[in-house]
């Protein structure tokens, strides 16, 4: 027909970011999704939070100063890549948590609609890792796991 389409994108209709106009894939397709939600309480700007995987890389974040709204609901999408092991940090640099001092904050993280991990109430941070191998790390015990990589709360996300 002539047209010339110039739009990359993620050309998989299965994609949670399929773009319907784009005629390129650029690799860029996302199978797995981390919805991460938060209501901050009266002081938006105390709240940050940080989503590393097992190798401590930051796959996302937001700094404190970056939220301004009071009481105000935020919502961020993350490509995960599903076999991976993942630690969500959420921090407050008063030490009052999001819950309940000033105000009713809280968050949570739904992995493919399905809600893994939740809080609000918390002083300075509250850790919670997702998808990852939980076990011993004593090899003289009947336990012994040696792919443990657990710190701070167990979400199994699978």
């Amino acid at each position: 027909d002539g047209s010339c389409c110039y739009v990359s994108g993620c050309t998989d209709p299965i994609a949670n970011n399929y773009n319907s106009n784009a005629c390129f894939d650029d690799g860029s397709c996302c199978y797995d999704q981390l919805v991460i939600e938060i209501t901050v309480d009266n002081y938006p700007e105390e709240t940050s939070w940080q989503l590393t995987n097992s190798l401590g890389t930051v796959i996302s974040s937001i700094n404190a100063g970056d939220l301004t709204s009071q009481a105000q609901p935020y919502v961020w999408n993350v490509c995960i890549d599903a076999t991976q092991c993942y630690y969500f940090t959420i921090s407050d640099t008063y030490g009052d948590g999001i819950c309940c001092l000033e105000g009713n904050g809280s968050y949570s993280i739904s992995y493919n609609g399905n809600i893994v991990a939740s809080g609000g109430q918390f002083n300075f941070s509250d850790r919670v890792s997702m998808g990852c191998v939980v076990g011993c790390l004593n090899d003289s015990y009947a336990n012994y796991n040696a792919r443990y990589r657990y710190y701070g709360r167990y979400v199994n996300m699978l």
